[in-house]
């Protein structure tokens, strides 16, 4: 069975996780709208298959876009994200969850000079959801633009060093995935929330 899905982001293109040019912080944090549309589906059984112009069950992975400045050449990342709720409404009870069995995956890209960077020594691109495919769940709410009460999970943590010397500074794509098991799920879209935290990291 072919399967399709369409996801928009409803967010800018790219936040800066840095302090200006002063890198006085040691961390810093950025959220985004993460906006997904569910399109409507139908199927025969006991045939071939009719209509399908996308698929409501399976993995739904959305690439969102970050940008890291940082004064020191490792730093350290974690993930946060929100099951996709119908019509943005955290209280509704058409969800599409996060799939706490796949990783986040970072992807760094090359800076003007064309650096990019790798996983420190013991770490590797995904960040796993803390507590594993059961769990995961924050243990501190993040406080969301729209003021409203939406259920967080985490990753662990993990390092990343620049190929520059000294600095960290990049564009970062993550790959988040969030998984619909329901083949009813009503048609239309869903949203929820993504965060990026990012803290300097010393010489390991």
């Amino acid at each position: 069975m072919r399967r399709f899905w369409s996801a928009a982001l409803a967010a800018a293109a790219g936040l800066v996780l840095a302090s200006g040019l002063a890198f006085a912080d040691q961390t810093s944090q950025a959220i985004k709208k993460v906006q997904v549309h569910i399109d409507p589906n139908i199927a025969v059984s006991g045939g071939v298959q009719v209509t399908q112009q996308s698929f409501q069950a399976g993995e739904i992975p959305v690439d969102v876009a970050f940008t890291v400045h940082a004064n020191t050449q490792w730093v350290t990342l974690q993930a946060m994200g929100t099951p996709l709720y119908k019509a943005d409404d955290p209280m509704s009870p058409y969800e599409i969850p996060i799939d706490l069995g796949s990783d986040v995956m970072v992807d760094i890209l090359p800076d003007e000079n064309g650096v990019s960077g790798n996983p420190s020594p013991g770490y590797d691109w995904g960040l796993a959801w803390s507590g594993g495919p059961d769990n995961g769940e924050c243990s501190e709410i993040p406080v969301t633009p729209d003021g409203r009460t939406w259920p967080w999970f985490c990753t662990e943590t993990s390092i990343f060093e620049s190929g520059n010397n000294g600095t960290f500074s990049h564009d970062l794509v993550l790959t988040f995935t969030w998984v619909n098991e329901d083949n009813e799920l009503p048609k239309g879209d869903y949203s929820g929330w993504v965060k990026l935290i990012a803290w300097t990291y010393n010489d390991p």
